[in-house]
């Protein structure tokens, strides 16, 4: 394979990990876990049979010493976060932390200001920042309902509109309508790869309202990638300065997202004092305030829930991690087993357990009314449309975390006893899983090595 191919491969490969992930891989190649090794790198490739292809052999064998070069890479980019999380931390920026719906909007329209000031124009008539959209099923907050509004405003103006792909990426949307309300430029900002699927079912929205609007994909964007790594956390900061270039016209910023995030606490600080105090805070200790969809459903990517049922999932999550630890573990043994009693289902014995607790427990007596139909003399008659589907989910997750958390634990018990610190990962901060996670703005979950 030539060189360059081969390089090529191999950061596309690394784009795909999570900073945990990297740590935990270079602390595999560096103690020759090879099972380990190659139960995530498969796990990572299993979607990708084309880049598979170009770092293995057909009998699963690295090509052309590719381990070594994953391994310098990975060294590599390891060196480069923790040089950037230092110089974060020196400037008061948490590189970890994901922005949140309650962010986007503040912080757009402290920025916009900031940047009208310094370009000699003060007059922010003819823009206008929107609340968030989402793609999230059930969601009142859809493109189509945004347009409808858009529709019955003033023009000319031109909007701005961040999206949250679901759950868990942010992406901006940018509408100029001329002065007889047709639209005049339609801009898709996305600072990572652009999904084609929902490029094109945005796209469809649009012309149900705009029937020969068109989006185009502006190339002086920022993209959210430093050398050797990309960076799966700063995509809202990165879409507020798209959006905000876009519009004004202006040169873009440097492409450093410790630049932009601290320019963005000088926004609020500056123009929105009061926010400033909530999010600083928040960003600083990682500890959001709304529901993250991709933390809730990092468990199984291949679904979404609706925001009620989410919130349902994480009622159901908060009961169970308020159980004592005997109690807890049988449950997740017994759901591991499907029941630890025969003819008895999990779903039956998890009942059984929430109507023990309801007399001294509140979160029982919540999850009772949220996952049961009642009779009219107060009696459970049976579990509610899809709520078994909620309680899997919710243990699905708690299963996740608990492994997430063993295996951190493992390694930094293994770091501390070995003989060069260097050589083991250190416990990175996302990877610690919370007993009810908060989040959109959280980032998601690392992923740990999966056996197959």
């Amino acid at each position: 394979m030539p060189e360059s191919k081969k390089k090529s491969s191999i950061e596309d490969f690394l784009k795909l990990l999570t900073s945990y992930e990297k740590k935990n891989l270079f602390y595999f190649y560096n103690n020759k876990e090879s099972k380990n090794i190659f139960d995530l790198i498969f796990e990572k490739l299993k979607q990708n049979q084309t880049l598979k292809n170009s770092l293995f052999n057909d009998d699963d064998t690295f090509k052309d010493n590719a381990d070594e070069e994953i391994k310098t890479e990975l060294e590599k980019a390891i060196t480069e976060m923790e040089e950037a999380a230092n110089e974060a931390v020196q400037l008061g920026v948490n590189l970890n932390y994901q922005y949140e719906d309650v962010d986007m909007e503040p912080i757009l329209k402290a920025r916009l200001k900031v940047l009208q000031e310094d370009n000699g124009n003060s007059n922010l008539s003819n823009l206008e920042v929107w609340a968030l959209i989402d793609n999230v099923p059930g969601s009142t907050q859809k493109f189509s309902e945004r347009l409808k509004q858009i529709e019955k405003t003033k023009f000319p103006k031109t909007h701005l509109i961040p999206c949250n792909v679901g759950g868990g990426h942010w992406v901006g949307i940018l509408l100029e309508l001329d002065d007889k309300g047709i639209v005049k430029r339609a801009e898709y900002m996305d600072s990572l790869t652009p999904s084609q699927t929902v490029f094109d079912n945005l796209e469809k929205e649009l012309k149900k309202v705009y029937s020969d609007a068109t989006f185009t994909q502006p190339e002086n964007t920022l993209k959210q990638t430093n050398p050797s790594q990309t960076d799966y956390t700063s995509c809202g900061a990165y879409t507020i300065e798209n959006l905000l270039v876009s519009a004004l016209g202006t040169t873009k910023p440097e492409n450093n997202n410790i630049t932009i995030r601290t320019s963005h606490l000088d926004a609020l600080k500056t123009n929105n004092s009061t926010y400033h105090k909530t999010f600083n805070s928040k960003q600083l200790a990682n500890t959001p305030k709304t529901q993250s969809v991709q933390v809730q459903i990092s468990a199984n990517n291949s679904v979404v829930f609706t925001k009620e049922r989410l919130e349902r999932i994480e009622k159901i999550k908060e009961f169970i991690n308020l159980l004592d630890k005997t109690e807890k573990t049988l449950l997740l043994t017994s759901h591991a087993n499907n029941s630890d009693t025969p003819g008895e289902t999990f779903i039956a014995k998890f009942r059984k357990m929430i109507e023990s607790k309801q007399s001294n427990t509140d979160i029982a007596k919540e999850l009772i009314q949220k996952l049961f139909t009642i009779d009219s003399g107060n009696t459970i008659t049976k579990y509610k449309d899809e709520a078994s589907d909620e309680i899997e989910e919710a243990m699905k997750q708690i299963a996740t975390e608990a492994t997430a958390a063993s295996t951190a634990a493992s390694t930094a018990s293994t770091a501390s006893t070995a003989s060069t610190a260097s050589t083991a990962p250190e416990a990175a901060p996302e990877a610690t899983p919370e007993a009810t996670p908060a989040t959109p703005a959280t980032p998601a979950t690392p992923a740990t090595p999966a056996t197959p």
